[in-house]
């Protein structure tokens, strides 16, 4: 029965891959919107070695804000929501 009522009520928030700018968000770290609320919390991050930046998950309030960052060491960093999987699925030809 509860299993029922969770899924029927709508969705608060939502799992999210985020592009973190100017720095790696870790376990924990909160995900802010443009006005510092504080609207999610990062599970995972560290530097995506096939993207090259760095990269983070993390749970997001519904609807979406716009203007996420996530502090890290006490500083906003820009973030924005990126399609998952992380990795790059097509590799440029050798020469091309």
């Amino acid at each position: 029965a509860a299993l029922r009522e969770a899924k029927a009520a709508p969705r608060t928030r939502r799992l999210v891959g985020l592009v973190v700018e100017g720095g790696i968000a870790r376990d924990g770290h909160e995900v802010v919107d443009g006005d510092d609320r504080v609207v999610g919390r990062v599970t995972s991050g560290t530097r995506g070695p096939t993207v090259g930046r760095a990269i983070a998950l993390a749970y997001v309030a519904e609807p979406r804000p716009d203007g996420l960052a996530v502090v890290v060491r006490g500083k906003r960093r820009p973030a924005s929501v990126t399609k998952l999987p992380f990795y790059v699925t097509q590799r440029p030809k050798p020469g091309a």
